[in-house]
């Protein structure tokens, strides 16, 4: 089972309601594909294409939520956390500082 950061679920259910003011039921589509992209984490975390910004450590990988504009960010060491689900327009690493809590 993947393990949120609750940054990451804030982030989750802020993007999900900013999609659902727009077009009522996107939201819940919007959730669909991010449990899709959680799948695939836990499927094989390996699969999935490492986070390659200046400033991110090694270890850190993504999944695209698919027909979203939005990556799951996650580690498996020292045990599988979504660190971000971030939107590609915003920064890369504003994150990063959740990885010292984890």
């Amino acid at each position: 089972m993947v393990e949120l950061h609750a940054l990451a679920a804030l982030e989750m259910a802020d993007a999900a309601q900013y999609y659902e003011d727009r077009i009522p039921g996107l939201g819940e589509r919007f959730l669909g594909a991010v449990r899709l992209a959680f799948e695939r984490i836990e499927g094989s975390p390996p699969a999935q294409p490492p986070w390659l910004f200046a400033g991110v450590p090694s270890g850190v990988r993504h999944s695209i939520v698919r027909g979203f504009q939005h990556s799951v960010v996650f580690i498996t060491e020292p045990r599988l956390v979504v660190v971000t689900i971030r939107h590609h327009a915003s920064h890369p690493t504003r994150w990063v500082e959740r990885l010292g809590g984890v």
